[in-house]
């Protein structure tokens, strides 16, 4: 966990070719980086403590394809998402999307449309701002509306 490495395969370059093997390479660093293995850490003592609770499972996946789509996004940036898009199909056996781990067979498909998406097809860091605010804005609408109504019912109660 202090220490993160990435572990591949024996015989991997042989699989794929050099900028594929680098596509794969950006994306595990981008997870060792950002020391993704301890949020998964975080998450399972969370899931332990609350197992009967179905949104935590719900945020377990959704977690977990959040935290591919943004190493996947570090291989964009770099223009070598087409590389690793063709190192994924080296790498999955047809038909048996399960060799993958967990989270990078989350929401597969979602993730190859977005890898070979051209940058005009791409959504904007602008347009991802202007949304992640809107929906701060509703949702801290909705928190005061809750304290408001419950605070006026507390007082017709009393």
């Amino acid at each position: 966990m202090l220490r993160p490495y990435i572990s591949l395969p024996l015989g991997i370059e042989r699989l794929l070719s050099r900028k594929e093997l680098d596509a794969v390479l950006i994306h595990e660093v981008t997870h060792a980086k950002r020391r993704d293995n301890l949020v998964g850490l975080l998450y399972e003592v969370a899931l332990c403590a609350l197992w009967f609770h179905p949104l935590v499972r719900l945020t377990g996946s959704r977690l977990a394809m959040f935290r591919e789509l943004s190493c996947d996004d570090s291989v964009i940036e770099s223009l070598r998402g087409a590389d690793l898009v063709t190192a994924m199909a080296k790498l999955v056996v047809p038909g048996k999307l399960h060799s993958l781990r967990s989270g990078a067979a989350t929401f597969f498909s979602h993730r190859l449309t977005r890898l070979r998406a051209s940058e005009h097809e791409r959504t904007s860091r602008v347009a991802d701002s202007l949304l992640i605010v809107l929906f701060s804005a509703i949702f801290l609408a909705c928190i005061l509306e809750t304290i408001a109504h419950t605070g006026s019912c507390f007082k017709v109660h009393m």
